[in-house]
């Protein structure tokens, strides 16, 4: 009967955040708001990240849409369409400034 007693005690002896936060110095307070300011950095940049993803996954629908629906392979170049952002597209047009 004393083992289930022994995990209860166990389990409130252990620290929280709150103790320590209290227990801290100086230094060790530094660098967890350090590392919570960098946190909040990289996951804004992963969110960031997310967005401009979905956003280039939507414009290279669209172009390759617009390109299969095409006669020619520069039919899109001659026509002069701009597709701000997309990925594909910028590939397509230095491919064809490259190419002559």
């Amino acid at each position: 009967m004393e083992f289930p007693l022994i995990l209860v005690a166990e389990a409130t002896n252990r620290p929280t955040i709150r103790f320590v936060w209290e227990e801290a110095s100086t230094v060790g307070i530094v660098i967890i708001v350090i590392l919570v300011l960098f946190s909040m950095c990289a996951w804004g940049v992963m969110a960031y990240k997310a967005l401009q993803m979905t956003r280039a996954r939507k414009f290279n629908n669209f172009f390759e849409n617009e390109f299969r629906a095409q006669g020619t392979v520069t039919a899109m170049y001659e026509r002069r369409v701009e597709v701000e952002g997309c990925p594909m597209f910028i590939r397509m047009v230095v491919w064809l400034w490259t190419s002559g």
